[in-house]
Formats: structure tokens, sequence, C-alpha cells
């Protein structure tokens, strides 16, 4: 069965459950796992976090929602069409944090989802992973052009943890 692209209602509440739920399908998916191993084989990093933000980033590219919709398409959707059909979807910030999460996480990595705002309305949403080395550090694929570990400074955070 492909994931699916879903219309969400309701506001930031909604959108936390759903990238939660997403998140943890996604790190049990042999298509998502697969994934993580396609960007760890086509990258030339050691650092297999390095390789996977770098192969993300460069293959699902940020596109906004439709004006006035919240969308969310599930990392499996997003693993199964690139695996199955070569199919790289656009997504914004919160599927490819959603992503993000998802691979890493089926990589055995532990991750935590983030909704930000910068002023009072959240706007934002992006992976973290720990690292031994670094701790928590930003996951952003949607940050077009931002390097592993930039970080936006938020003035709110909402933490998705499970």
């Amino acid at each position: 069965m492909r994931g699916k692209l879903y219309t969400l209602p309701g506001g930031v509440d909604t959108l936390k459950a759903y990238m939660r739920k997403f998140a943890q399908e996604g790190m049990s998916s042999h298509y998502v796992r697969r994934l993580g191993e396609i960007a760890l084989e086509r990258n030339g990093s050691k650092d297999q976090v390095v390789a996977v933000h770098s192969f993300l980033q460069s293959t699902f590219l940020y596109q906004p929602d439709p004006v006035e919709r919240e969308l969310l398409i599930s990392p499996i959707r997003f693993a199964e069409d690139y695996i199955l059909d070569g199919v790289a979807h656009r997504g914004d910030c919160d599927d490819l944090a959603t992503l993000g999460s998802a691979v890493l996480g089926s990589l055995g990595y532990k991750t935590r989802l983030l909704i930000v705002s910068y002023e009072v309305e959240p706007e934002h949403a992006y992976a973290e992973v720990w690292t031994d080395e670094l701790g928590w550090i930003s996951f952003d694929l949607a940050s077009i052009g931002r390097p592993l570990g930039w970080d936006s400074n938020p003035t709110r955070v909402w933490y998705i943890a499970w």
C-alpha cells in the first residue's frame, strides 16, 4: 500500500500528532530504510548524518503548501514513490522534517521534530538528530543552502518527541 497525502484540518496540535505518527511509521518501513541506505551509498561522506542530509536535501526539494491548505506527505510515500517509480516529491518544511526524522530513525539514530516560531504563530518545522559528539543538531532539509546543524534561532519551540 502506498503512503498517502493528507489534507489536515485544525491547527498546530493536529499537525504535531500527524508528524509524530508519520515519523514513527516511517522508521519501521523497509522503503524508508532503503531510502536511507541509498543516501549512504550515493554520498561520499563517511559521516552518515551528513550523507543523509546531503542526499535528502538535494533530492526532495522544498515547495510550499497551496494557500490556505495544510498538506502532509508521509515518509512512506516519499520513499515508495522514489524507490518504485523514481519520483522525488517536493514538500514543505513539515513534510521534509518528518521525512528526515523517519529516515534517520530507520538507520538507528535518535531524532525529534520541532515546530518553531519567530514571532507568535508556528512558522517552520524541522528535525533534530542526536549525535554523541555534538548532542542535538538541526537537520533542516527545507532551508535551502543551509548546512547540517544550522540553527534558525526561533523565539518559541514546540518539540515533538516519542
